[in-house]
């Protein structure tokens, strides 16, 4: 039990102390009220350095893995690509954006978009070649994931979603694409020379075997320089 107590004192005109005049008050209710304020705020701190320590771990991945959180805004057609969870990197409008795809992708790129301005509520996904150059030279490749956003009355309002760097990616596959086409010429320049190395060989083979037999059957003695000839000559 939780109990307030004032006390006011009482003097006579000389200012002598007569008594002690007192209000007390049961205020078990309020102070309990109070440390369960003080609880929820303490929890409230760990909830709040939990959370901050969660967005610093995805900040980290998103910075390790060459990744990118984007933002979609289908009624101003604008793309916002953040470093990290709270600050905007680049905010690009649709033109400019268009400006940084491939001429070869373009058409793609196009065919995304009116999906989004249209407020699909399809995810998209699609990989994107730039026109831009990495370190080294390499063309930037960007493999793109947007889901819809909807208000309380389920309307679509943006997309959110990843932007990834792949380029590394598509190096390994042009390279084993290369190879393969490399392996597939091989094989058909393989299978060709044995194909005429077959003919080559069994061509003269039959005439050794078949002049070979003919010693077996009735010959005239003249004939064996001529069977002998041949056989020499194909071997």
């Amino acid at each position: 039990m939780y109990y307030e107590l004032k006390l006011m004192p009482v003097h006579d005109s000389n200012g002598q102390l007569l008594n002690i005049f007192g209000t007390g008050r049961n205020v078990t209710e309020n102070a309990r009220a109070y440390q369960k304020l003080q609880q929820n705020i303490r929890q409230l701190q760990l909830s709040n350095n939990e959370v901050n320590q969660y967005i610093r771990n995805i900040d980290y991945v998103l910075h390790v893995g060459g990744i990118r959180m984007a933002r979609y805004n289908p009624e101003t057609q604008t793309l916002s690509i953040f470093r990290d969870t709270n600050t905007v990197e680049y905010s690009l409008t649709l033109a400019r954006a268009l400006n940084y795809v491939d001429d070869s992708f373009k058409r793609r790129v196009l065919f995304i978009i009116r999906n989004m301005d249209s407020l699909t509520n399809k995810p998209i996904h699609a990989d994107i070649k730039t026109t831009l150059r990495k370190r080294g030279g390499n063309m930037l490749h960007l493999q793109l994931h947007f889901v819809p956003v909807h208000d309380e009355n389920g309307q679509v309002t943006y997309y959110f979603g990843m932007c990834r760097d792949i380029s590394e990616i598509k190096i390994i596959e042009e390279k084993l694409a290369a190879e393969t086409l490399r392996a597939q010429e091989v094989e058909i320049v393989k299978n060709a020379f044995l194909h005429n190395m077959s003919f080559e060989i069994r061509t003269p083979l039959n005439t050794v075997v078949g002049l070979a037999e003919l010693f077996q059957m009735e010959h005239s003695q003249e004939d064996e320089v001529v069977f002998i000839k041949e056989i020499k000559e194909n071997s």
